[in-house]
């Protein structure tokens, strides 16, 4: 989990121990794990949540530190975080909306709106050079060769803020 020099890093978050996601505590100390990662060449960071108890209100405290952990990695031309989930909440905006609604990092709000949460993480997508993907699994998908039953990706090529 934890080479400096890996370009792709991943985070299973059940195997270690970080289930209850939709409590604070843990959620923090998924935060703090992500954050002590060391990440320099890091191109691609995925975080598998499959398995686990997820809370809208407690993903920006794992979420916000996996965006920095990018930010901060040595620039190529785009970085992806992946985040692999068992959670179908159907359309893209509810996902999103899951994921990022109280997100400190694209200054998003538990009273925003899905357009809102959207238009803000299509923005920092496209600022940061950062694509994030969402990968739907079924319930019982939990090894690393099952591939997902649908995906969303940001930024969205056709939204109304594209340049």
């Amino acid at each position: 989990m934890m080479d400096e020099l890996a370009k792709e890093i991943q985070v299973h978050a059940f195997a270690l121990g970080f289930v209850d996601l939709d409590e604070h505590d843990c959620s923090v100390a998924l935060g703090d794990a992500i954050a002590k990662l060391q990440a320099k060449h890091c191109q691609m960071l995925v975080l598998d949540l499959r398995k686990c108890w997820i809370e809208y209100s407690h993903c920006s405290l794992f979420l916000d530190q996996a965006l920095k952990v990018l930010k901060e990695a040595t620039p190529v031309l785009r970085k992806v975080l992946r985040i692999k989930t068992s959670i179908d909440l159907g359309a893209i905006e509810s996902m999103a909306c899951l994921f990022f609604q109280v997100s400190k990092t694209l200054s998003c709000e538990a009273r925003d709106g899905p357009a809102n949460v959207i238009s803000r993480l299509n923005n920092y997508c496209r600022t940061e050079a950062i694509k994030i993907e969402i990968e739907v699994f079924g319930f019982d998908c939990v090894a690393d060769a099952d591939q997902p039953k649908k995906t969303h990706s940001f930024p969205i090529a056709n939204d109304d803020n594209s340049p």
